[in-house]
């Protein structure tokens, strides 16, 4: 089940009061995420995750361990390939796996959300 733009913008709030790891969920989790290689390898991780659950949605750009809104949410400061980063988790997922990625911009930074569907797990990396 992923969560919209304004659903995630509301559970950031939340983040003058707890950390992102307390508000994640079996559909909702927050990663910092510091490079393109390693967001190509949390997106597989995650999405196979959650594909074998209810779906969800990934929200890259936030610290998890960090309490203030303004600290915790840092953005992604670089430019990933996301057509790319698409066609790669295509590839190596198995049975394929919707997974769509968005652009949020919350307080003049850049998160980059992975909407995850679950249609027919179980699911699987292939080599």
């Amino acid at each position: 089940m992923p969560y919209s733009i304004t659903e995630i913008r509301e559970t950031l709030r939340l983040l003058d009061q707890l950390t992102a790891d307390a508000l994640e969920s079996d559909t909702l989790e927050f990663k910092e995420c510091s490079s393109e290689e390693k967001l190509r390898e949390q997106t597989l991780e995650l999405a196979v995750c959650f594909g074998n659950g209810q779906g969800g949605t990934v929200v890259f750009g936030v610290l998890v361990r960090t309490v203030g809104y303004d600290k915790a949410v840092v953005g992604i400061d670089f430019a990933p390939d996301l057509l790319r980063l698409t066609g790669e988790l295509y590839d190596r997922i198995d049975p394929k796996l919707p997974v769509e990625f968005e652009w949020m911009e919350e307080n003049f930074r850049r998160l980059l959300l992975m909407h995850v569907r679950s249609v027919m797990p179980p699911y699987t990396t292939s080599s």
